[in-house]
């Protein structure tokens, strides 16, 4: 389930909470046009705090119900950058009610209207979750534009492979990758509602260091093999700096220091040491 902080659920099954939350990336509408969201849950001690400590936050919804040809449910936000935007968002979940065809919802004002005619009902455990926007995707239905949000993945026929540095919650890992051909990374996306995210920033940092990766998961935390790459760019006016942990990202961009983008890249990762 989701909750604060940008749930953006891709409308596929509820996700497995671990001690430190799910995280990754999904698509979710906002206004009629999808978009793509990093999402990292806060631990469930710390829901009700942040819900005590803030009067307004977003909202979004979210649905367990399978669409017409076993398609999922996209996720509905309430607000994006710019717009009333919170990094915190609550997760709402849409029922329909017996005798209703469950159908995709692609606004806020819809989920209303929906509400009101009787189709739905809404319901919500007070999950929270931290987000971030990170791209935009064609404007059009469902599943299918749900992976056209993160389509475009360069690269060769056969994708890049190798180990690099990691960093997860301070700490540094050494993680495999293979990088996923341009072919597969839109199969691979229509059957994974969640994927994670592997932080990057091509420019580097100073003195021509190389910016070292940050994860949002490893195994035994809400882990998910698919990886999507997000790139950090450091607005004007900010020297880059490493960053060491996701919460450390999305904590940069509600500040306004760095921007996140992505290629829809995908990668198939392993942590395979830590760094002592």
């Amino acid at each position: 389930m989701f909750a604060f902080v940008c749930l953006l659920a891709c409308g596929s099954a509820a996700l497995a909470a671990s001690s430190n939350g799910v995280a990754g990336a999904m698509p979710a509408y906002y206004d009629g046009q999808l978009f793509l969201i990093n999402f990292k849950e806060l631990p469930p001690a710390a829901e009700q705090t942040v819900l005590a400590g803030n009067q307004s936050v977003n909202t979004i919804f979210t649905s367990e119900a399978r669409l017409p040809g076993d398609a999922p449910f996209v996720a509905v936000l309430d607000a994006i950058q710019g717009d009333g935007f919170n990094p915190l968002w609550l997760e709402v979940e849409i029922e329909f009610r017996p005798g209703v065809t469950p159908y995709q919802i692609t606004r806020d004002d819809d989920v209303t209207a929906a509400r009101e005619r009787g189709d739905i009902d809404l319901s919500s455990a007070g999950e929270i979750y931290r987000c971030a926007v990170i791209g935009a995707g064609a404007g059009g239905g469902a599943a299918g534009a749900a992976v056209g949000a993160v389509a475009g993945v360069a690269g060769s026929v056969n994708g890049s492979a190798g180990d690099m540095p990691a960093f997860y919650d301070g700490r540094q890992f050494t993680i495999n990758f293979k990088k996923q051909p341009d072919g597969a990374a839109g199969a691979l996306l229509a059957h994974n509602g969640s994927i994670n995210t592997i932080f990057m920033s091509d420019p580097g940092l100073p003195g021509g260091q190389p910016f070292i990766a940050v994860l949002d998961a490893i195994q035994g935390d809400g882990f998910n093999p698919l990886w999507l790459e997000i790139q950090i760019t450091f607005n004007p006016g900010f020297t880059p700096r490493q960053l060491i942990r996701d919460d450390d990202v999305f904590a940069a961009q509600a500040s306004g220091e760095i921007t996140l983008s992505s290629q829809g890249e995908i990668y198939r990762c392993a942590v395979v040491g830590a760094k002592n």
